[in-house]
């Protein structure tokens, strides 16, 4: 699994929105996420974990979570949330982007197909779209490197 925090930004009312979501390597699901407007805190970016925590079963494997360095990652109550959970922090080296190219992808996607931030006059607006846009991505946005099915019928192909 992997996780990342993106920032948009509204140009009309100067507002931003931070996106935080948990991404299944398997079949590029994504799992949970957190999105505010604001500036993100602890309080935010401990949600996608502890929604991750309660929905995914404790495995008799290694589970890794990927993580860049970034603060709410580094911070004491993540690491131990994730200890306690028996999940595995592994962290990108300083300024190697490449490690978390797959979280990046995701991003640069939504960007792109959300279209222009200007279209948006409000942060709820803006969340709404981004929440609409992410559930079409896991049921129906289709991927060839899955075999032309969205991460969610992968998953349920592969049971």
């Amino acid at each position: 699994m992997v996780a990342d925090v993106t920032e948009f930004k509204i140009p009309a009312t100067q507002e931003k929105v931070y996106l935080e979501p948990i991404m299944d390597l398997y079949n590029n699901e994504i799992l949970t996420y957190a999105i505010t407007a604001g500036s993100p805190n602890l309080k935010f970016a401990l949600q996608p974990l502890n929604s991750l925590i309660t929905s995914i079963p404790n495995q008799p494997y290694k589970q890794f979570l990927h993580t860049d360095q970034g603060w709410q990652y580094r911070h004491q109550s993540w690491q131990k949330k994730l200890r306690k959970a028996k999940l595995t922090p592994s962290m990108s080296r300083r300024a190697t982007c490449l490690d978390n190219a797959c979280m990046e992808s995701f991003f640069d996607k939504l960007k792109v197909e959300l279209d222009d931030l200007s279209n948006y006059r409000s942060a709820e607006e803006l969340i709404t779209a981004v929440r609409n846009w992410i559930t079409y991505y896991n049921t129906c946005r289709i991927q060839m490197k899955l075999g032309g099915t969205s991460p969610i019928k992968y998953r349920l192909r592969a049971a």
